[in-house]
């Protein structure tokens, strides 16, 4: 998202409380980064499959990050 509101010429940087977490987000040093952590994860995945129990917590972590997440973005759209 940050990488879109980033490119998109419509979007208010002077002013716009949200520029600097865009810029940072959108930045190809964090994209990189991001990228990684996806590789790496995937590469863990491969050689040795979590518990069900691990599997299970990983799961409701992922759950409760997505929920925290949409809940910041509603606040923020709702501003």
């Amino acid at each position: 998202a940050a990488a879109k509101y980033a490119g998109d010429p419509r979007t208010v940087r002077e002013g716009n409380p949200y520029w600097e977490w865009i810029s940072t987000y959108a930045h190809a040093d964090f994209q990189s980064a991001v990228e990684e952590g996806r590789r790496l994860i995937e590469e863990l995945s491969q050689r040795e499959m979590p518990s069900g129990a691990r599997l299970a917590r990983l799961v409701k972590t992922f759950n409760e990050t997505s929920a925290l997440e949409i809940e910041f973005w509603d606040h923020a759209l709702q501003q």
